[in-house]
């Protein structure tokens, strides 16, 4: 954890000093992709480290909440930049044109030499102590021998992750680009937008676990799953109407509420369905994966409808805004695939994470 917030650092602050595009050409937008990815790969395994390190240090009956605190990073995050963001728009028309946009990255840099202090001052979870002291302990999986031993509790976490990333990504990103680019509402309002979804979503993920620690972790995932599906119609109309106010509480309910319940359920689900070996490997392998398949694909598939319907002019206008239709399904999919998943998923609430088994 010590090295995945190092890589997560270093490159948001490295982000902030590429030269532009005028000095040093197309080796600008390269370097850009390349820390932005070392930034993404950090972010991933340090979100799964923090869940399993949570789990694993915490009273057996609460494990729930526990391992959603972590989570609330993410929530405050997205609030502090969002903040830092609309108050850097005021009276400039296009912040990529100046130096500003580079003044959050370059100051991350005092934020990872705060969480190095903090990190190097950790203790190991008392799990992982345990294992340390047992003469008896057996070597930990590779990759390779945790996806042929394991395939059955990743698919199965792919499958949660569908919902839950792919929806996050949709309704941070999409959404938002949607509402702005599409159907005409300011940049400003956008990002206002955003974070009272945020502020919403840093209630319900303690909820969220604390829920999975009295009902169980199939039956509160798959609750906010089944919320994300019936409400994705009703919400994605709203966006189309274009009313800023009716579109931040239907972003808020679908993202801050039933997305990111899934989330703050997450945080203690994936580490209980793997055996004690590979539980990082394991968890890091499902999360960063499925960022891939649900996360990184779905602003693609998002922005390809929204074109096809603006280029053909589907529902009579240009603009694309009838795209809402196939938008919201595509939610709906995401979502029926958790809730498919969850079928598959025996109880985990309370297991021994001493076994060396997976839950499935």
């Amino acid at each position: 954890m010590l090295i995945t917030v190092t890589l997560m650092g270093l490159a948001s602050a490295l982000i902030g000093l590429i030269p532009s595009y005028a000095s040093i050409g197309i080796a600008a937008p390269l370097l850009l992709v390349l820390l932005r990815m070392a930034q993404g790969f950090g972010a991933g395994a340090e979100q799964a480290g923090a869940a399993v390190m949570m789990t694993e240090s915490a009273p057996r009956k609460r494990r729930g909440y526990y391992a959603a605190l972590p989570f609330l990073g993410i929530q405050l995050g997205t609030v502090t930049a969002g903040i830092i963001y609309y108050v850097m728009l005021t009276g400039v028309p296009d912040i990529t044109q100046t130096m500003l946009w580079r003044v959050p990255f370059i100051g991350s840099a005092l934020l990872l030499v705060i969480a190095l202090y903090m990190r190097l001052r950790l203790k190991e979870s008392p799990t992982f102590e345990q294992i340390e002291n047992d003469e008896r302990r057996e070597e930990v999986m590779s990759i390779r021998e945790t996806l042929t031993a394991s395939w059955r509790p990743i698919l199965a976490g792919l499958g949660l992750r569908m919902a839950e990333n792919g929806g996050s990504s949709i309704y941070q990103v999409l959404a938002i680009s949607y509402l702005v680019h599409t159907i005409g509402m300011s940049s400003r309002w956008g990002t206002l937008v955003l974070i009272g979804a945020a502020v919403v979503g840093g209630i319900t993920i303690p909820v969220a676990g604390l829920l999975s620690d009295r009902f169980g972790r199939v039956r509160v995932y798959r609750g906010f799953a089944i919320l994300q599906a019936v409400s994705a119609l009703p919400v994605w109309y709203v966006f189309s109407q274009g009313d800023p106010l009716n579109s931040a509480i239907a972003l808020s309910f679908a993202l801050g509420v039933a997305t990111w319940g899934m989330f703050g359920t997450q945080g203690a689900f994936l580490p209980e369905m793997f055996g004690l070996r590979h539980r990082y490997t394991a968890v890091s392998f499902t999360r960063e994966f499925s960022s891939v398949i649900a996360g990184g694909v779905s602003p693609m598939v998002g922005q390809f409808l929204i074109a096809m319907f603006a280029r053909f002019h589907i529902g009579g206008i240009s603009s694309g805004k009838y795209a809402w239709i196939p938008l919201a399904s595509y939610v709906v999919l995401l979502a029926g695939l958790a809730i498919v998943a969850t079928f598959y998923i025996p109880e985990t609430r309370g297991r021994d994470l001493l076994a060396q088994e997976d839950a499935l």
